[in-house]
């Protein structure tokens, strides 16, 4: 369940409110609130359940407190979100300020965006692709134009990627019961975010993932796929650089498939879809060419195939 769900309920809310304040006892937080003792009890027993809440204790005296920055960072913007009106801007709205405080490396405006986003968007594929993938898409042209340089094109990545954290921790992640995937990339491949899209979506369908990463040796990938036995692996490929690298990988894991087939492998990035034939040819299942085609196609092919 997401700290969404837990501050749904007014009372909760109203205890978390007060937490943020500081450490506080129950009888601290019966007078700060006006809710009965027994009523605080149970919720805080319930948050601790959770992790959003810890305890300590001082003599006689049992203090409870939010349990970690990210969980307070996390509490504060939905907080605000919970309790603010919706501006009515829609995420393509977003796209271009969302962009320009990314490359100025104004990470707390991006913070704020993404706040703006959730107050009318709780959906992780809207908010990854409507959002953050369209305004990667226009960094990468910014790039490419010459309008901002190396560094700043890595720090959109590195703040992008904190954002989906963000975004993973408010709207909560189940307990795995699904499939296995093993998402990664082979070497001289650097670029992750579209990987980490998907490996959030499954995780939000309940799949196990093992989320390796850029540049992953391939005898550490394959050993990997070996000890987990996924159903899926998704491998990008997004640098001229990485291309024989990942035609080798897919061999090598196309090799090593049981009789049953498994696990199904799946390609995406930026020289996939230039020439996306190439690793078909090699032994790959299917092209992963985007979230939403991911999430409608391919996912319910693989669920079926697994039934």
């Amino acid at each position: 369940m997401s700290i969404f769900d837990e501050i749904s309920e007014q009372s909760r809310r109203a205890i978390l409110m007060n937490l943020m304040d500081g450490s506080r006892s129950v009888n601290e937080i019966v007078e700060a609130t006006g809710l009965r003792q027994p009523n605080v009890s149970n919720h805080l027993a319930r948050l601790r359940a959770k992790g959003i809440v810890s305890t300590s204790r001082i003599g006689r005296h049992i203090y409870y407190s939010i349990s970690k920055a990210e969980v307070e960072d996390a509490l504060n913007a939905i907080i605000r979100t919970s309790e603010s009106p919706t501006t009515g801007a829609s995420l393509s709205d977003l796209v271009i300020p969302y962009a320009r405080a990314a490359c100025r490396g104004d990470e707390r405006e991006c913070n704020r965006i993404i706040d703006q986003a959730l107050r009318t968007n709780r959906e992780l594929i809207p908010l990854y692709t409507e959002l953050l993938s369209a305004a990667m898409t226009t960094i990468g042209e910014w790039y490419l134009s010459g309008a901002i340089d190396d560094a700043q094109e890595h720090m959109t990545s590195s703040i992008t990627e904190r954002q989906m954290a963000r975004i993973m921790n408010y709207l909560g992640a189940p307990n795995p019961t699904g499939g296995v995937a093993v998402i990664g990339a082979a070497p001289h491949n650097h670029h992750t975010i579209g990987l980490r899209m998907l490996s959030d979506f499954l995780t939000s369908q309940n799949w196990s993932v093992k989320f390796l990463g850029a540049n992953v040796p391939i005898p550490s990938f394959l050993r990997e796929v070996s000890d987990s036995r996924p159903e899926i692996v998704l491998i990008s490929c997004a640098h001229e650089d990485g291309v024989e690298w990942t035609l080798r990988l897919i061999r090598e894991l196309v090799s090593q498939r049981g009789k049953e087939g498994r696990p199904q492998i799946g390609v995406g990035g930026w020289m996939v879809n230039e020439d996306p034939k190439r690793f078909l040819d090699e032994g790959a299942d299917f092209l992963a060419t985007s979230l939403v085609q991911f999430s409608e196609v391919i996912l319910p092919t693989v669920t079926a195939h697994r039934g």
